[in-house]
């Protein structure tokens, strides 16, 4: 039998039992007192997200490093207006007129003219005003021609006295491929200037001209403009070498699976390019090459030493 709560035990048996029941108690409260523990911990967390929410609600592009354009909706509405100076929209008077220049004549395709009714509703005639009509252009875009084709005829023959065999010469303005000039040079703007790919340069080429080449052919035709380029991409060097200030820079450049460093060297008009191997000493002294001016980094600016 057990003793009552609220009495201390008489025997061994009772004390040992009451100590079981109080160590079972603690036990109970102690894992209560876990619990209240884990939930005011996220009570606390949640209170911090509550309150970087509201912040964020309340932060807008005037009180904050926000841009204008994360605004909301209701933030934007609540800007203040920004005072009208009162004058009438568009060109005040005075202001130059900002017009489109007309083509000359000698760049008109084709004159369409138009003349009032020659009878006045008085009976009178009209004259016209030739030296002073009224020139509206519009232009449009002509569908393209058909492409240039020139297919080129070596003949071969045979000496009637000997029987020496003899081949027609190939001159050498005839590519030796299936591209000329033209087509090349579209290639080489299309994925340089408006970073097409090889697939997207194939389908505009047979869209707007009716020509087919393969990937491989159009990927090839690339290089081949690479000498053709070589000239005036030595001559850009030298226009940059030649200034007074330069900035140059460098970063990483990958081809498949090599790494390489792309390096650039700029005036206020012209950047050029350089591809190499290195980072270091070398790939900066021929990128530099004869530059004697001052030169800007993303370290120091001083005049280099020759």
């Amino acid at each position: 039998m057990l003793a009552p709560a609220n009495t201390l035990p008489t025997t061994l048996d009772e004390a040992h039992q009451l100590i079981v029941r109080q160590q079972e108690r603690i036990a109970e409260l102690e894992k209560q007192a876990a619990r209240v523990t884990m939930l005011e911990q996220q009570v606390e967390t949640l209170q911090k997200q509550l309150e970087e929410l509201i912040a964020k609600l309340g932060s807008s592009s005037r009180n904050s490093s926000k841009p204008p354009s994360t605004d909301s909706p209701e933030q934007r509405a609540a800007r203040p207006k920004r005072k009208g100076s009162g004058r009438p929209q568009g060109g005040q008077p005075g202001h130059p007129r900002h017009e489109r220049a007309l083509y000359p004549p000698g760049q008109v395709t084709r004159t369409e003219q138009y003349f009032p009714e020659s009878t006045c509703a008085c009976g009178g005639a009209v004259a016209i005003d030739w030296d002073n009509p009224y020139r509206h252009q519009v232009t449009d875009i002509a569908p393209p021609p058909p492409p240039e084709v020139t297919e080129h005829q070596f003949y071969q023959g045979v000496c009637q006295s000997c029987g020496t065999k003899h081949h027609s010469q190939w001159p050498d303005w005839v590519p030796s491929g299936q591209m000329g000039a033209g087509v090349i040079a579209w290639i080489v703007v299309l994925a340089g200037q408006f970073r097409l790919s090889m697939r997207q340069t194939q389908l505009l080429l047979w869209e707007v001209w009716q020509v087919r080449f393969s990937t491989g052919a159009i990927s090839k035709a690339q290089g081949k403009a690479i000498p053709w380029m070589g000239s005036l991409y030595r001559q850009v060097g030298e226009h940059v070498r030649g200034q007074a200030v330069c900035h140059a820079d460098e970063t990483r450049h990958y081809r498949g699976t090599d790494t390489y460093w792309l390096w650039a060297l700029a005036d206020t008009t012209v950047t050029y390019f350089m591809t190499h191997y290195s980072r270091g000493k070398a790939a900066a002294d021929a990128l530099l090459g004869s530059f004697t001016g001052y030169l800007v980094t993303d370290h120091f600016r001083e005049p280099l030493k020759t």
